[in-house]
């Protein structure tokens, strides 16, 4: 019997060391991919089937406001967890195209992990 494959998450942040030390820490139970901007997201969304993105939402070229945008405007259903500092940033409830779970920094691994396994239906 083939074992069951970890999810795939891509976490789309400028900041690399938040890439490295969350790939690190979530990499054991998920597939983990990286992006440092949101085009280079884009190029990896075409590629590779996703259980779900973590973004951050001000980052270089395309944000993670105009990320998705880009999926709202597509066919793609990825659930999406923002990461943000900006308090004032809110979901428009209802929008229902996309599920999108707003967390505000900082954030525990913990609380990440758990929301992660949530929002994938994994106990």
């Amino acid at each position: 019997m083939k074992p069951a494959s970890k999810p795939s998450i891509l976490i789309v942040d400028d900041e690399p060391e938040l890439l490295f030390s969350f790939s690190l820490m979530l990499g054991e139970e998920f597939n983990v991919l990286t992006a440092d901007n949101g085009l280079e997201a884009l190029l990896i969304i075409k590629e590779v089937p996703l259980s779900l993105m973590i973004l951050d939402l001000k980052m270089p070229g395309l944000s993670g406001v105009e990320l998705i945008e880009c999926f709202r405007n597509s066919n793609c259903k990825v659930p999406i967890i923002v990461l943000t500092g900006n308090l004032d940033y809110a979901v428009n409830p209802s929008d229902q195209t996309l599920q999108v779970l707003v967390i505000h920094k900082p954030v525990s691994i913990n609380e990440l992990i758990g929301e992660i396994r949530k929002t994938l239906g994994i106990c």
